[in-house]
């Protein structure tokens, strides 16, 4: 594209091949239109422009009607990479031609590294194009939306229903998690109510946007770094005054943000982990039940969610600790493992707190362990399906204090 100083002046318009000629063509517009606003006559040129832009335009976010491996060959293409930039990106020259060539399906993680490297939208590589596969206007209605507002959610208090509806989609898209219910309801995992399903889908989105602003941690998590023994670690924070607040900023060090944010109205729900677009954990809490006990335990569930369960096939699990479900292997596995890093099986089977259950056993079991006595309260409570019992070795009212921000009302 040739063009003179004067932006007004002779033009050589062409057809737009490539991003940065679409930029190019971006800017010369825009000087176009502010001469034409301080007075200049518009001209043809400005006319011709505006459809070569909007022809690249329709071209350019026409990728949903088309086969996920002909987007991933039209943005290759677009972006100048060859076969082995692919390989690259995913980590390997075989996976790279096997899907190329459609002998593999693109997994989770190739999805996700897909859509963050070549822009491509996750509906579009998962297959998805049909209506059904898009959350509706009737869909996002269902939601709290006047208390998302209120909330400070979705920017402006004064929003009217249309309002709130543009606003709630552009919520939901910047977060990037793949948001079409198919991609939610493969990817995501945990007792969710249908009832409450597109609430819980906005409640993580508000999760991840909350672990982006605050950036807690400069530090890169590790894939298969988090070990039993850290888990310990971060438990033994419990038998301090300021635990809650010390874990999340023990989290941090570690790469993992640590998010309180209230459940929205009719959710049932404790905790969650989830991997934002680059890879890293963030654990969300929604201290339904402010007690030390549930606190902790929520916590090393989600955690061992992290160490064991969060992987390609799956971005988040959401937890309803009180009600999980029992036929899954992975939420057994995670309430497991959370028991035996808070409390080791050995020693709780040695010890005078499991079987007389009074204060001075769970003080003297509590401190040997260098933990809450909460802790020690909610396992016999849970062992004994007693929830009146023990009520004041809970720590209730003990933690939302660690966490000013988290809206109430």
């Amino acid at each position: 594209m040739k063009r003179a100083e004067n932006p007004v002046a002779d033009i050589e318009i062409r057809v737009i091949r490539n991003e940065r000629q679409y930029e190019e063509c971006l800017q010369l517009l825009r000087s176009l239109m502010a001469s034409a606003s301080n007075g200049a006559k518009p001209n043809d040129e400005l006319e011709l422009l505006a459809m070569v832009l909007e022809r690249y335009e329709e071209e350019r976010y026409a990728l949903t009607s088309i086969d996920p491996v002909d987007a991933i060959a039209l943005k290759m293409a677009e972006f100048g990479w060859s076969q082995k930039d692919l390989a690259t990106a995913l980590g390997s020259a075989s996976r790279a031609s096997e899907i190329l060539n459609r002998k593999r399906a693109l997994s989770i993680e190739h999805i996700r590294v897909l859509h963050r490297e070549l822009k491509i939208p996750a509906e579009v590589l998962i297959g998805q194009s049909q209506p059904s596969d898009t959350f509706t206007d009737e869909d996002l209605k269902k939601l709290p939306l006047k208390e998302m507002i209120r909330r400070g959610w979705l920017g402006s208090q004064s929003l009217d229903a249309q309002g709130a509806l543009a606003q709630v989609k552009d919520f939901l898209a910047r977060v990037s998690l793949g948001a079409t219910p198919v991609f939610m309801r493969r990817s995501v995992y945990g007792g969710i109510d249908e009832s409450t399903r597109l609430s819980t889908y906005a409640w993580l989105s508000r999760v991840v946007l909350r672990a982006r602003q605050e950036q807690r941690h400069s530090t890169r998590f590790i894939p298969n770094s988090l070990s039993t023994e850290f888990m310990q670690q971060v438990a033994k924070l419990s038998c301090t005054d300021q635990g809650p607040a010390l874990a999340q900023e023990f989290l941090a060090m570690k790469g993992i943000s640590l998010v309180v944010e209230r459940e929205l109205s009719g959710m049932k729900l404790d905790g969650a982990v989830v991997r934002d677009d680059d890879g890293s954990p963030i654990i969300g809490m929604t201290l339904r039940h402010d007690r030390l006990d549930s606190f902790w335990f929520t916590l090393m569930h989600e955690l061992a969610h992290l160490q064991r369960h969060l992987g390609s096939q799956a971005i988040a699990f959401v937890d309803d600790i009180g009600n999980v479900d029992s036929t899954d292997q992975r939420e057994r596995e995670a309430d497991a493992i959370a028991a035996e890093v808070l409390i080791p099986r050995a020693v709780w089977a040695r010890s005078d707190a499991a079987r007389r259950r009074t204060g001075d056993a769970i003080e003297s079991l509590a401190s040997e362990l260098r933990i809450s006595p909460a802790i020690v309260a909610g396992r016999i409570r849970r062992e004994t399906h007693n929830w009146k019992i023990l009520t004041k070795y809970l720590g209730q009212g003990e933690v939302r204090r660690h966490f000013p921000n988290v809206v109430l009302d």
